[in-house]
């Protein structure tokens, strides 16, 4: 046998309660999934004398938006509602619609809306946010999404705007128990910044959120977004990717109660000369060098590589993601061919962002290195099936893993190469499939390496959630997930066959699909 690649038995050393419980697993993940893609959506629109141009956005990008997110997620069914305020003397405040399903009526009726009122610079915010709180919200995917261009009355809330009612809420009771309202609701707030008038406002907003969580269980603030007027285009396109962001949001959250780890977000890079080296042992996989096919390679285990070095890391996380925080690192690494250390290179280091044994462990990070190793292997043999058809490239991060003993516990982090750039999500491990702001053909390989990795495997496995930044013809991928019909392998990721199927039933093959003559496939 190939030293690069051993036979694995790990399913048989998996007792008969272990298997159970990971099945379970498996089927409660599955029933979120699907339940995740029920959604409200309400908008909470400024409907004062300005803010038609943003009024007539909704009414006109409204079927555009459910039609996105419709295809991209083939079983999300949406309710839609419109809240419109205006100022606190207007003699008529709020323009309201409950949620329906009808959306060709919503359009006629906020066709009728009428932009009007509105003396002073500040509105009536929190009346809207309270007349939301009152509809009928009872989908597991909950968002608003509020668009305007001026702030909240109240001397909290602005930098020194025209205010009939300056000393509005001036001890923040009502507007906290407004954003109370909303987190114990799960409603993910989304605002479309019109002006920098309202920076102040959302600023304010999530301090008080952050404030009044309990626990640290939730990873919650308001997300801003710019809205420019009469660029129809770009708001269909926020509105479908902040959906979006709702849906993959509802998934994490109602996997498990968690808490947050308590870190601060610092973009700047740190004085390098001030931190001390540390001494580790990277770890990652080695690619196998035989010609076994791909099943094969996957019902095998790649051989473990060590490698000796110094690391340097940022006392707070540059940026956050869904399930990490990655931190600034310097590595210096030992090159066992040329014998010598190599040059000091910036690197990203990630961990989890949640407290806790389960997220914390060598196992969870032996996992993700084991995923992103075995879907980096099939990218590297179908680019060398496909690269006759089109310039484009799929790679992923070669990822690796170290430990650093910390108040006498390890501390486990991710070592990848620093990659800037805006992330492109193209799919996710059930039924998501990127429609709009990212190259077509790159949309269709990345559904047609999903494919090929099912075929090539006999469908033992499947690579998804191919996410990451593109860079001239190609795009560097990280954090992939693998279905695989063996439930011990790939981490909690691995949603087996109810994952397989999903991507079956919503696949539709491309032109690189049939070029590459893969099987059509079929549950």
């Amino acid at each position: 046998m190939h030293s690069d690649v051993k036979s694995i038995n790990v399913k048989n050393s998996w007792s008969k309660e272990e298997r159970a419980a990971r099945e379970e697993e498996i089927q409660t993940m599955a029933n979120i999934m699907k339940n995740s893609q029920l959604v409200d959506l309400c908008f909470l629109i400024d409907c004062t004398g300005s803010m038609e141009p943003w009024i007539d956005a909704v009414k006109d990008g409204l079927l555009e938006i459910i039609a996105n997110i419709t295809k991209a997620y083939k079983d999300c069914s949406l309710r839609v509602a419109f809240v419109g305020y205006r100022d606190l003397s207007d003699k008529v405040p709020f323009s309201i619609y409950p949620f329906t399903t009808d959306l060709e009526e919503l359009r006629e009726w906020i066709a009728s809306v009428r932009a009007f009122g509105g003396g002073d610079k500040c509105e009536d915010v929190h009346g809207g946010i309270s007349k939301c709180l009152k509809l009928d919200w009872k989908n597991p995917t909950k968002m608003l999404f509020h668009i305007t261009d001026s702030p909240s009355h109240g001397a909290n809330f602005h930098n020194g705007c025209l205010d009939d009612y300056i000393h509005f809420d001036g001890d923040f009771k009502k507007i906290d128990e407004l954003l109370d309202g909303i987190l114990q609701n799960r409603i993910r707030y989304y605002f479309g910044s019109i002006e920098d008038s309202t920076t102040k406002m959302i600023s304010v907003f999530n301090q008080r959120i952050a404030r009044n969580l309990k626990n640290n269980q939730l990873d919650w603030e308001i997300t801003r977004t710019e809205v420019p007027k009469g660029d129809l285009q770009n708001f269909v396109s926020v509105l479908t990717e902040s959906v979006s962001t709702s849906i993959t949001t509802t998934v994490k959250i109602g996997k498990e109660k968690r808490t947050l780890k308590q870190f601060t977000i610092n973009t700047l890079q740190p004085s390098w000369a001030d931190l001390e080296w540390k001494d580790v042992k990277i770890r990652t996989l080695k690619f196998p060098k035989d010609k076994r096919s791909l099943k094969e390679v996957f019902q095998g285990e790649m051989k473990k590589d060590i490698q000796e070095g110094k690391i340097k890391i940022s006392e707070h996380p540059f940026a956050k993601g869904g399930q990490r925080i990655a931190f600034y690192g310097i590595s210096h690494l030992f090159d066992f061919h040329q014998k010598t250390l190599r040059a000091e290179t910036l690197v990203a280091l990630k961990e989890s962002k949640w407290e806790g044994p389960r997220q914390n462990n060598k196992r969870y990070y032996t996992d993700f290195i084991e995923v992103q190793s075995y879907a980096s292997f099939c990218a590297f043999k179908f680019n060398k099936k496909i690269e006759e058809f089109t310039t484009k490239k799929l790679k992923f991060l070669k990822v690796k893993f170290f430990s650093i003993m910390e108040k006498d516990y390890p501390r486990y982090l991710l070592l990848e190469p620093y990659l800037k750039g805006d992330y492109h999500k193209l799919s996710n491990n059930w039924n998501y499939v990127a429609s709009k702001n990212v190259d077509e053909e790159f949309i269709n390989l990345s559904q047609c390496f999903s494919h090929f990795t099912l075929d090539a495997t006999e469908g033992y496995a499947l690579v998804t959630d191919i996410q990451g930044v593109i860079v001239d013809s190609e795009i560097i991928l990280t954090d992939p997930a693998i279905h695989c019909v063996d439930i011990t392998r790939f981490g909690g990721t691995n949603l087996s066959k109810a994952g397989i199927d999903q991507f079956v039933g919503n696949h539709e093959c491309n032109r690189f699909c049939k070029l590459l003559n893969l099987r059509p496939l079929s549950i």
